[in-house]
């Protein structure tokens, strides 16, 4: 990552995550596929019927804030050109998945009256859906059998065009996260090839939730 990628990092951070604009990033890759995980997955997901429907009570969230940075060259540059395509694109979605329906989802905070700020998700649009394959998709992904290797460098958004943000994908029990498997340009990222098949399961679930009618 560039120096300018890494200030535009940080002022994602204080002015967009923390405010809860962007939702919350995982500070660094969580729940690396380690074998326990996968059991607990599986029985988060109904045990043996882990290939049915999701369980009520249970949640599949999918959550992206992902941009580019553009150096102050750039953005002068651009000003001066009309021509000049503008150089920062931003893409940002967040999903839920239930038993049946699918769910477009914002983001809010409001003040906690313990201090501080809560994080909220709010439904704004649902359509049925059939999530009958999500558990199996889940459970096969190639993401929890890449082991890292030490040589390979870090790799954030495999896959993808953007540099900063986050993006991550929750399963959510009785409003509670019980496991979350995602990546930030505030933490270290993961390998190449594990990022590639985050990427890949990241994205097969999401276009899931964009191709419902």
């Amino acid at each position: 990552m560039s120096r300018f990628a890494g200030v535009a990092c940080l002022a994602w951070i204080l002015f967009g995550g923390a405010m809860g604009a962007a939702g919350p990033y995982p500070e660094d890759p969580v729940n690396d596929g380690e074998p326990n995980e996968r059991a607990v997955l599986r029985k988060i997901l109904g045990g043996e019927e882990a290939g049915d429907a999701l369980p009520k009570g249970v949640v599949l969230r999918l959550e992206a804030d992902l941009f580019n940075s553009i150096s102050a060259d750039e953005a002068r540059e651009s000003e001066s050109n009309a021509s000049a395509k503008p150089q920062q694109k931003r893409f940002r979605e967040l999903w839920e998945f239930t038993t049946d329906r699918v769910h477009r989802v914002v983001s809010e905070t409001s003040q906690d009256p313990k201090g501080g700020y809560r994080l909220t998700y709010r439904r704004v649009e649902s359509k049925r859906c059939d999530t009958s394959k999500l558990g199996k998709v889940l459970l096969d992904a190639d993401f929890f059998s890449v082991t890292d290797l030490a040589d390979e460098d870090f790799v954030h958004f495999a896959g993808t065009d953007f540099e900063l943000g986050h993006r991550s994908i929750s399963v959510v029990v009785e409003g509670k996260e019980k496991l979350i498997y995602g990546e930030s340009c505030a933490s270290g990222g993961y390998s190449k090839t594990k990022a590639q098949a985050f990427g890949r399961l990241y994205e097969t679930l999401a276009k899931r939730a964009r191709d419902v009618k």
